[in-house]
């Protein structure tokens, strides 16, 4: 494996965290300083996708919007920022949406920071929006609670943060389009890429097919079906919603790819997984 993380450090973290989020019905997600972007988009995490965003119908549905997605950009901007000063504190992003964060460090350096979320801000009136009301937790957020279970997963990421030896990977242009697009994919466009990056869409497309192997639209796909697969696994959204959710607005397009990168409809695959977990 790539860096020298075991499979062992990865695993470890993994199953803490899905140790949390089973026995306290926490929602958990970890997001990385500019620096370590590297991390998340060459896998030197495996198995860990699904925890480098926030996984609820709601939150995917707001980034599914381009200038709602900026600004869920600039907000974790403004969370690593406040990382620096803060150790943990509790909060409300721009989309209403209530968090409990805590930062981690590699060495003596702010490198990311833990997510606990999908909390109702009580103070916001969002009227008739249905994916907030459908997808907030009611309870306020477990301050306390996580301010004993989540320390322990900050220091396995800082203890893995060390062994990490070529943090110059970041000046990669590939590396830092990658970590982009896998936090942005629902609404990033190869216009969008130029614009952000300073680099034709010619390049971008020739660049990103030749370090990948897939083009950007079908790197895309995949990962909005990883989504949508932790939806159908872990919520009663209605298909229609989940395939909106991750960011397709046409529902047969939506069916069409899920069943050619799984094999399955998304209904089908719903069923045997749940039939699977309740064995």
């Amino acid at each position: 494996m790539k860096n020298c993380i075991t499979d062992y450090s990865a695993k470890k973290i993994m199953d803490y965290i899905e140790y949390l989020e089973d026995k306290h019905n926490i929602s958990i997600s970890i997001h990385f300083a500019s620096k370590y972007f590297f991390i998340p988009s060459e896998g030197i995490l495996p198995g860990f996708q699904k925890y480098y965003g926030h996984i609820n119908a709601y939150c995917l549905y707001v980034k599914n919007v381009l200038h709602m997605q900026r600004k869920c950009w600039r907000c974790q901007s403004f969370a690593i920022r406040k990382c620096n000063h803060a150790q943990s504190y509790e909060g409300t992003c721009h989309a209403g949406v209530r968090e409990y964060i805590r930062r981690f460090k590699r060495g003596d350096e702010v490198a990311g920071f833990v997510s606990v979320s999908g909390y109702r801000d009580k103070k916001i009136n969002y009227g008739q929006n249905k994916w907030y009301d459908d997808n907030m937790n009611e309870e306020p957020v477990p301050y306390e609670l996580l301010e004993t279970v989540i320390p322990p997963l900050c220091a396995m990421m800082s203890e893995l943060l060390l062994t990490v030896k070529d943090v110059h990977r970041v000046d990669s242009v590939y590396s830092k389009m990658l970590a982009y697009i896998n936090e942005h994919h629902a609404a990033v466009t190869l216009d969008l890429l130029s614009k952000k990056f300073n680099y034709s869409k010619s390049y971008i497309s020739h660049m990103f097919r030749h370090e990948s192997g897939y083009t950007l639209k079908e790197y895309c796909n995949l990962l909005k079906i990883e989504n949508a697969k932790v939806l159908l696994e872990e919520s009663d959204t209605s298909i229609t919603n989940i395939s909106l959710s991750v960011g397709y607005n046409n529902f047969s397009y939506f069916i069409n790819t899920f069943k050619r990168i799984t094999g399955e409809t998304p209904l089908a695959w719903r069923k045997r997984i749940r039939k699977e977990i309740e064995k």
